[in-house]
């Protein structure tokens, strides 16, 4: 139900931009244990769509640390991006040229 909660909420930011609903979004689950699904989905999410969100994505990952993403949150989500980046490039063929900017 999380990862879809989030989900939800980050392609919502996608039309809105508003970083702030996503972090009270975040705080209010009090999931902390699935904060590196976070920027997973965002990322992942972002790849799928245009260069306008993948920014948009690199705006709220600046927003959402260090509260409520402590480092070691950031970093365990891009941990589990890469390890997941060869069933991304099924799915999303460009994921693996966009690792070289993440």
């Amino acid at each position: 139900e999380y990862k879809i909660l989030v989900s939800e909420s980050i392609k919502e930011y996608f039309d809105s931009a508003d970083a702030d609903e996503v972090i009270r979004g975040i705080q209010e689950m009090r999931c902390k244990p699935y904060h590196p699904e976070v920027v997973k989905r965002a990322i992942s999410l972002s790849l799928d769509e245009g260069p306008r969100e993948r920014e948009l994505v690199s705006r709220l990952l600046t927003c959402l640390h260090p509260t409520p993403l402590e480092d070691d949150d950031v970093s365990k989500g891009f941990e589990v991006l890469l390890d997941s980046l060869d069933d991304l490039s099924i799915d999303i063929p460009d994921a693996k040229v966009c690792d070289i900017y993440i």
